[in-house]
């Protein structure tokens, strides 16, 4: 599922991320990749025009060393998950 935040400061959504639990795999200016437990999202930056994040969960059928996983992208439990990452964007940055 996607979402696009508009006017996001790339830096604070970082610090968002990781206090809503989730921990960088690869962060660039390109993109970035962050996981939390099943949950694996994507952040791009689409310059002055804000961010996209694109969340899928990720269903496990073989553990480690294997890896053999599917992808779901929609659900309700996606839809709340970025909802509140917008969420909780949007309350720390009114703060400011």
């Amino acid at each position: 599922m996607e979402k696009t935040l508009k006017t996001v400061d790339l830096h604070h959504l970082y610090k968002i991320l990781k206090k809503l639990s989730y921990y960088p795999v690869k962060t660039n200016e390109e993109k970035g990749e962050w996981r939390k437990g099943s949950f694996h999202l994507y952040v791009y930056p689409l310059g002055k025009r804000g961010v996209k994040l694109s969340l899928h969960k990720d269903l496990w059928e073989k553990p480690p060393p294997i890896f053999e996983h599917k992808t779901v992208s929609k659900g309700e439990d996606i839809k709340k998950e970025l909802q509140r990452i917008q969420q909780k964007y949007r309350q720390t940055t009114q703060k400011r």
